[in-house]
């Protein structure tokens, strides 16, 4: 009996228990914001949407500028600020932006800047970030 209670509990068997759907972009935006915003410490959740909204924003105002749609995952200022907290890299991910395993980038075609989609995540983050 036990371990049927275990096994239910761990979803065996049980196609219900697999992962739920995806969640549409607002959820995606929604949640990585939410995330970030637990890091309360040394303001470390605002400097991470701050950080993302500034580069979000050279992408609106640069759309083809190669240097603002690949961002170096091995920079330590990025990865001190943005992709060592959970939901930083989903903003990004949620702007477009594909993860490019091989050169260590997060990367977002020309081809595939989406200014609105980018401007959905940069209203939200702007609506989230507190104002002095």
């Amino acid at each position: 009996a036990h371990k049927d209670a275990y096994d239910r509990a761990m979803g065996a068997g049980d196609d219900a228990a697999k992962k739920p759907a995806p969640k549409n972009l607002a959820g995606q935006i929604d949640d990585a914001i939410n995330n970030l915003l637990q890091y309360r410490a040394g303001g470390d959740g605002v400097r991470a949407l701050a950080t993302v909204k500034k580069m979000l924003s050279n992408i609106v105002a640069n759309p083809d500028e190669d240097k603002f749609r690949s961002i170096n995952l091995n920079n330590d200022a990025f990865k001190k600020r943005v992709s060592s907290l959970v939901g930083g890299v989903a903003l990004f991910k949620a702007s477009g932006f594909t993860k490019n395993v091989a050169a260590g980038k997060l990367e977002l075609d020309a081809t595939d800047v989406d200014t609105d989609r980018i401007q959905q995540v940069l209203t939200k983050i702007e609506a989230a970030i507190p104002t002095a």
